[in-house]
């Protein structure tokens, strides 16, 4: 007698039944002792065609982590071994065309070769179900028949071909165990399995059976499916219950007057249900059984041995993490297997089989090849690729730190591309020069107590060693960084000694870049009110010129005595009296000024080239113009070891075994969050023009091969909407190049929290890993993207500021310089005391790409 499955659902219970009469009972201990091997060998083929005709390796966990140094694809051996072995030893048909379903015969390129052999038993049986299927599947004759007589309500005697009809119901792992135990029950009695598809499912499976179809055809005389549950009077529980079920043979015991009379009322709209368990009086079995994915039980017919198990919640993707489920299935004791319903056994086998293939590419051990080839971390080591003085980049850092107090110093080289652009021996020496007086006059030094002293005193007409200039912590990261380099190279050209104002985590962020002294303002600094200095400040360069507080003569020299301090200042918001600073007989006063506090958020290195008083100076120290902050980022910056360990773990695991690493700092001025549909388009259309991304064509026609590139997308965002959309345009569609794109966002902050330690450990640790890409795509006006593009020596595509929601077009261009850009420049010109465009006096200062009024070094000594 033929089991029949019907829908059940009572108190959450739920599994699958397979119902027999007492003939079957007995044989039941027999197949339980293969049941769930075959289920597992059974659920391989179907497995296989899981991703059907949009497989590709795309997934970020699995992207690379089978494929070897500079390979984005498989090494060509283990391609070779799996392409012995593309039919499973036997399991999959040879007749299909490779390129109708590419999953189907390269996942043994990609899938660890099994342990498990199917049976030749098991092989030649489904061989004939595949005939069985040819010979009865959709638009045979055999078929049409069985239709035909399935409508006119006709004795279904001496048909060939029975039928299972198999329903979607609840998510996709439930659709795909249930749809292998179907499999399996097909192939014990015979019958043909069909397979409802409605609209969702329709792209996700490939054709199993060669030569045929397993999708119901649409014009079956059964439908409305989705009306199918457990009130169904027609299900098989139901019509056992009301002891309403056919009498197709005297196994059954139920007469057919019962069942005529229970159909008769039924709505014509679901087809004739009596017809659902139609007989065939060959086989005293219903020729057609429909079979809804998941049928339920009623647990008070079960005992307490195979009662099953209540399912768990889905898994919080964003709080479990994505093996929480596995972990829940994986719950009950193995022992228990052998008592538990066989059915029971099946789903819970299949679905452990399930979870082991979704494991098994995501959990091998990489060693970091390119790290290694570069010189990387191996053994405890750190060599360089350039040789012994690269560590210390060409002279431009010093020797004689504890390297493991700052591993950032000396091991960042490691990471990042070798720099094409050498310091000079000039700065070399300045930086030297630089660190002597900085121990001379430092913190705790004798000198630097002295000058203290006459800060109190308020005389600031003495003379003294060591002059100051005080660094205020002031604005964002970026921001913050652009304008310490601006004060550095300040000091460097004056003589005098930086310190910088903690601020809040200043300490926490940055290892000290001076050898045997510390550029932090000691605690008991005397002044010590910073965040109340503004344009307002009485006691500013600026206002203190408006004032007539002080004057200074055209050869620099002051008619009133000079105050003990002053502070510069040079926000976005200075003024033009503040502006004079830039000029050169202010600065032959300033320099008498023992004490500067200095307060920013612009990179203004670009005006102090325009000083007559520092060009020589300046011409030596950069022989390249356009280096400035490249090298003095690159001198002042080291990430202390908390931050270092952000970006060398992040990088490690997501971007070291890529050939190319494509970087994406994304910053919108708008007022609401995002993400804007405008600035996604108007990234994708600039990395498409600059050729750093490519297009997804939309087919999947491009094999994958051992020369495969593959590219890691960085993209750092307040907002997790643009790396998201850009990492579901390649999972869902190919490339046109057959290269194998992962996009990765380390951070998602939502809005900019300044002063906020681990929100600045974070911007840093971007920062960095930006810097280390091969190509950058920066966002206009973005101090965030100008520290990353000079840290990097990189030539960044800028993204143009779009304009009423609107993507600009062109979206992008090509930066002509790897320079910072000057927000607030002076339009003065300070030999001729009148207005000026200062971005055409000389032929090294340029206007920004970005910013039309910015100003921004560029390589360049002729117009």
């Amino acid at each position: 007698m033929e089991a029949i499955t019907g829908t059940r659902r009572s108190r959450g219970y739920h599994s699958l039944e397979i119902a027999g009469d007492a003939e079957t009972k007995g044989g039941r201990k027999a197949w339980m002792r293969w049941a769930a091997p075959a289920a597992c060998v059974l659920c391989v083929p179907l497995l296989l065609l899981l991703v059907g005709d949009h497989w590709r390796p795309s997934f970020d966990w699995f992207q690379g982590a089978t494929h070897p140094k500079g390979s984005a694809s498989v090494s060509s051996s283990v391609v070779g071994e799996a392409a012995k072995d593309k039919l499973l030893g036997g399991l999959l048909s040879a007749e299909f065309e490779e390129c109708s379903c590419f999953s189907r015969y390269r996942s043994a390129v990609y899938r660890k070769a099994s342990p498990h052999v199917p049976s030749p038993h098991l092989v030649e049986r489904l061989r004939r179900y595949e005939a069985l299927h040819r010979k009865c599947g959709p638009n045979t004759e055999l078929y049409k028949k069985s239709v035909e007589r399935l409508k006119s309500k006709q004795s279904m005697a001496a048909m060939e071909c029975n039928y299972i009809v198999w329903i979607p119901h609840y998510g996709l792992g439930n659709r795909v165990v249930s749809l292998v135990s179907s499999f399996l029950y097909a192939l014990l009695n015979d019958r043909v399995l069909l397979v409802h598809v409605p609209d969702e499912l329709t792209d996700l499976f490939c054709e199993p059976f060669p030569g045929t179809s397993w999708v119901l055809p649409s014009d079956f005389p059964v439908h409305n499916f989705q009306n199918f549950d457990k009130d169904t009077p027609q299900s098989y529980g139901n019509m056992l219950r009301d002891k309403e079920l056919p009498d197709f043979g005297d196994g059954w015991g139920f007469g057919s007057q019962a069942r005529e009379e229970r159909f008769h009322d039924v709505d014509p709209g679901m087809g004739d249900p009596s017809r659902l368990l139609a007989p065939c009086a060959s086989s005293g079995a219903p020729c057609w059984i429909i079979q809804e994915a998941i049928v339920e039980i009623d647990p008070g017919r079960c005992s307490r041995r195979n009662r099953p198990q209540q399912p768990a919640p889905a898994p919080d993707s964003e709080r479990e993490g994505p093996f929480w489920a596995a972990s829940a299935a994986a719950g009950r004791k193995p022992s228990r297997l052998m008592h538990l319903h066989p059915s029971t056994a099946l789903l819970l086998l299949a679905s452990l089989l399930l979870i082991c293939v979704a494991l098994s590419g995501g959990h091998r051990s990489f060693p970091l090849d390119r790290l290694r080839s570069k010189g990387g971390l191996e053994n405890g080591t750190f060599p360089s690729p350039g040789g012994p003085n690269d560590r210390f980049l060409h002279g431009l850092l010093a020797a004689g730190f504890d390297e493991q107090s700052c591993l950032s110093r000396h091991q960042s080289v490691l990471y990042r591309k070798e720099s094409p652009h050498v310091p000079s021996s000039y700065l070399v020496e300045k930086l030297r020069n630089y660190e002597a007086l900085h121990k001379k006059c430092g913190p705790n030094t004798e000198l630097y107590k002295k000058a203290v002293e006459q800060l109190k005193s308020g005389h600031g007409t003495q003379s003294t060693e060591c002059s100051y200039v005080i660094w205020i912590s002031y604005s964002g990261l970026g921001n913050k960084m652009l304008s310490i380099a601006s004060a550095f190279l300040y000091a460097l050209l004056t003589n005098r000694v930086l310190f910088i104002d903690r601020g809040f985590d200043m300490a926490d962020l940055f290892c000290e870049p001076f050898p045997g002294s510390s550029w932090l303002l000691p605690l008991d600094f005397p002044i010590n009110e910073f965040d109340s200095f503004d344009m307002k400040t009485p006691k500013s360069y600026g206002n203190m010129l408006k004032d007539k507080v002080i004057s200074n003569s055209d050869d620099g020299t002051s008619t009133h005595s000079l105050p003990d301090y002053i502070y510069l200042h040079l926000s976005h918001d200075y003024g033009d009296h503040d502006k004079l600073f830039f000029c050169e007989d202010d600065q032959r006063f300033l320099r008498f000024v023992p004490w500067l506090l200095l307060r920013s958020n612009n990179y203004f290195v670009p005006s102090l080239f325009m000083i007559p008083t520092y060009e020589e100076e300046l011409k030596h120290l950069f022989p390249e113009k356009d280096t400035v902050f490249h090298h003095l980022g690159r001198y002042l910056f080291h990430p202390t070891n908390s931050v270092w360990g952000l970006i060398t773990r992040y990088y490690r695991s997501y971007l070291a075994k890529a050939d190319e690493r494509v970087g994406i700092q994304v910053r919108t001025f708008e007022t609401d969050a995002g993400p804007f549909q405008h600035v996604l388009d108007q990234i994708l259309a600039c990395t498409r023009r600059a050729k750093l991304l490519p297009d997804a064509s939309g087919q999947d026609t491009v094999a994958s091969t051992p020369n495969t590139k593959s590219k890691a997308v960085l993209v750092t965002s307040l907002n997790s909407g643009y790396s998201e959309n850009i990492r579901n345009m390649y999972w869902e569609h190919p490339t046109a190049t057959g290269e194998i794109i992962s996009v990765y966002q380390p951070s998602r902050e939502g809005y900019q929290k300044t002063e906020k330690q681990m929100h600045d450990m974070k911007a840093l640790a971007e920062i960095f890993l930006l810097s280390w890409t091969d190509v950058l795509v920066t966002s206009a006006w973005s101090t965030f993207g100008y520290v990353a593009q000079g840290l990097g020596g990189l030539r960044p595509w800028i993204l143009f500021k779009p304009e009423n929601h609107t993507a600009p077009d062109p979206p992008c261009r090509r930066a002509v310089s790897i320079e910072p850009c000057f927000h607030a420049p002076p339009f003065y010109d300070c030999k001729a005391k009148a207005g000026a465009d200062t971005g055409a006096l000389v032929p090294y200062v340029r206007h920004c790409e970005d910013m039309s009024w910015g100003l921004k070094l560029v390589d360049q000594n002729e117009w």
